[in-house]
């Protein structure tokens, strides 16, 4: 994973970063984000990535931890 960046807006915390696939680092790296809102104490998340469409893929989980 590159670098981590973190914000607050709007009673959310957003955390993303990106990072390079394990087998194809010639390829752009992928975008993963999640986003934790303070008030409804929700966790959504979102990849670039063909699996994160749905929220759901390995880097957001990792991102997670």
């Amino acid at each position: 994973m590159l670098p981590l960046s973190a914000a607050y807006v709007d009673s959310e915390a957003v955390v993303s970063t990106r990072c390079y696939r394990s087998m194809k680092k010639n390829e752009a790296p992928q975008s993963p984000q999640v986003i934790i809102g303070m008030q409804q104490t929700t966790v959504s998340g979102k990849c670039s990535c063909v699996a994160g469409a749905g929220g759901i893929c390995h880097r957001v989980v990792a991102l997670l931890l």
